[in-house]
Order: C-alpha cells, then structure tokens, then sequence
C-alpha cells in the first residue's frame, strides 16, 4: 500500500476530522485516536478531532470531540474501518474539502476521494501500524501504539481470527517494541466486569443450537439494558460463543423499537471458517467473510436470515 499520499494529504490540511463506524469496536475508535495522536505529536498547529455519536465500552477511551459544520466544510475527513458511507457515524463526513478512506474491509462500495485499502489486513489498526512504521522520522510514541495494539488485538481476536497473517503478527511486534504492557492491554480489552459476567450466563442460557452447529440469541432491549449495556456493548459478547467447537457459525441479535413502535433486529454474525458477508449484504449490512453485521432487520428479515445462516453451515 502506497501510503504517500495519505502522509502528503495529512501535511497539507490545517484541519482534519477523523470519522468511523457506528456501533463502534476497539478497532474503530483505536485507528481513529491512534490517528489522531500521531498527527498531534508530529505536526504542531493542525486542528485535529475524532468524530462520532456512539462509543465502545470495551476499555477505556477519550471522549469524542463536538465538532460544528464550519470546522467538517473546511477540513479533509479521514473516514476509518468503515466499508461504506452508510455506518459512517456522522454523516456530515461527506461536506469536508476532501474524504479519504482507509479500511480493511472489502471495499464494495468505494467512496470517498481517496481509498486505501488492504482486505487482507486483519483490522485497519494493523495498516496504520505499518503506515507510522514506515516514516520513522516521526514520532510513534506509546500511547499511540496502545490505541492501535487494542484494536488489533480485539479485531483479531487475540490472533485467532481466519485473516490473522504474519503481517499481523508483525504489527503486534511492532507495536510491542514501544514498551506496551501486554498483559495489562489484554486484560483491558477482554476481561469483564461482575456484570458482564452475569451477561454472559443469560447469553450460554438463552443460546438456540439448530443442528449443532448454528447458535444465535436474540436479546430484547428490556434485558441488555437491565445489565447496564447498550445494544453495541451487548452484541460484542458474540464472542462467546466462538470457543465452542461445535458452532461454526454463530450470531447475537439485539431489538429495538422504531418511531411507529415496532420491533426491529440488528446483529453481529460470526463463522469460523464458512463466507457469511454475502449473506449480510443481502439485508443492507457487510463486512468480512466471517464478520459481518446486519442492522433493522424486520421480522420477515429475521425469519429469512436464520434460514440462510443455518443452511450455510
């Protein structure tokens, strides 16, 4: 990846705002303030703000910064870890000067002005990993390297995941050579709380296995909110179920209610090994082949996509 002109484009600008996903992961909001940091500690005077609505609860991260429509008119936008313009978690990205898009994803609905991407990295904290790395006249202090460490380790899933490579690999070494407490970072991103916990049980207990190989919950409002978790925050313990060998594919849905009342699905869809994007895609949602998410999924949709994940299997 020729990551030049995302370095010349960062010179020129005086202002930048920095854009990703909604329902954001640590891989989201780890690029977009690792991003952030390094352009603060290397280019004195530049107007640099992480937008977004939404946040992670999955460790701990600096608040995002209110930014009126002058400022997003007058900067580039670096929109990150987001495949297409629809889960940018502002819209207004698209008024800047100029959009730069940076993603791991399949780059199925190209936008922006300029796109970088690298679908066989294993998160977009792995290519700004490199992208510092290779200009190693700047700074690539600690702090930044927590932020993208934290969003490759999650995105991969302690380094579990079908597209962990030895590039990724390398990243994590990379980042590791500036002094991280690993052990400390992992227990940051993946330890629960009392309550977590507690939700994790409801999910093994509320888990339906159709021929021992398919597993989804669905989660109403009422239950995850009763744990102190937004659907976002609920929807990340999909994880839980990927350590059951049995399951090779496996999802967690949560509901909300529309404007007229009625109830609606989002989801995270994960497989071991079998493409499940497509299925996704289907429903206006995306991602990897064995990551991918679906948002206001109708019954109907429900009923239709539990069919497609179970014959997938």
């Amino acid at each position: 990846m020729d990551f030049s002109v995302l370095l010349e484009e960062i010179k020129q600008a005086d202002t930048i705002t920095i854009f990703r996903h909604v329902s954001p992961d640590c891989d989201a909001v780890g690029s977009q303030f690792a991003l952030k940091n390094w352009i603060e500690e290397n280019f004195e005077g530049k107007h640099v703000y992480a937008c977004g609505k939404e946040v992670t609860h999955q460790a701990e991260w600096p608040d995002n910064d209110e930014v009126n429509d002058d400022i997003i008119a007058s900067s580039i936008a670096i929109v990150l870890d987001t495949a297409n313009k629809q889960r940018v978690d502002d819209e207004r990205f698209a008024q800047a000067l100029k959009v730069i898009k940076v993603d791991h994803h399949p780059d199925r609905e190209p936008f922006g002005d300029i796109c970088l991407i690298n679908d066989s990295a294993a998160a977009t904290c792995e290519i700004l990993t490199f992208f510092f790395d290779t200009y190693k006249e700047y700074v690539f202090s600690q702090k930044t390297a927590e932020y993208l460490y934290r969003g490759l380790l999650t995105d991969s899933l302690n380094y579990t995941t079908n597209n962990t490579t030895q590039e990724t690999l390398k990243a994590g070494g990379i980042l590791a050579s500036t002094g991280l407490d690993l052990s400390k970072i992992s227990h940051d991103v993946f330890d629960n709380s009392i309550r977590g916990f507690k939700f994790t049980g409801y999910i093994i207990s509320h888990t339906e296995v159709l021929d021992n190989a398919f597993a989804y919950v669905i989660i109403d409002e009422e239950t995850y909110t009763s744990y102190g978790l937004n659907a976002s925050d609920a929807r990340s313990f999909v994880g839980k179920l990927s350590n059951v060998r049995d399951f090779s594919v496996y999802a967690v849905f949560t509901t909300k209610k529309d404007a007229s009342g009625k109830t609606l699905y989002d989801g995270s869809l994960r497989s071991k090994k079998n493409r499940i994007n497509d299925i996704a895609e289907k429903f206006g949602g995306g991602g990897h082949a064995c990551a991918a998410g679906v948002k206001n999924l109708t019954q109907e949709n429900m009923t239709n996509i539990l069919n497609l994940l179970r014959k997938r299997i």
